[in-house]
């Protein structure tokens, strides 16, 4: 019988047997975004890194919806593109961190954050699909 592991249960998984002392690598999920600003097109807007894909799911719903909850509010009306926005930008994949990088990650997703947004620097490279 196959054994069909999800990241976030096989990142916690490999932590427990003590991979990152060892020197071996976990799996997380990134996302790309990209910003879209009217009259200049899109343009880079960094990378969110989450423990499986349904914390992507998760982490993107919220954003969109914080999102859309701010620009309600500064009066823009149904159907109306704002000037400006972030969106997610191509399809995750999987990637690897450092052991800090995927520290920082368990905090924020444990405290109910579902990942962590990263704005600086360039995205991690892809391991593999989903």
């Amino acid at each position: 019988m196959v054994e069909v592991t999800r990241p976030k249960a096989l990142a916690r998984k490999r932590v427990e047997e003590g991979a990152l002392e060892k020197g071996f690598d976990v799996p997380v999920c990134c996302q790309i975004w990209e910003e879209s600003e009217r009259g200049w097109g899109t343009k880079s807007d960094g990378y969110s890194l989450h423990l499986s894909l349904e914390d992507r799911d998760i982490f993107v719903k919220k954003a969109n919806d914080d999102q859309h909850a701010y620009f309600v509010s500064r009066g823009l009306g149904v159907g109306q593109v704002p000037d400006e926005y972030s969106r997610t930008s191509g399809e995750p994949y999987f990637t690897t961190v450092e052991a800090s990088v995927l520290a920082e990650l368990q905090r924020v997703t444990m405290s109910g954050h579902n990942g962590l947004r990263v704005w600086d620097g360039p995205a991690p490279k892809r391991v593999r699909s989903f």
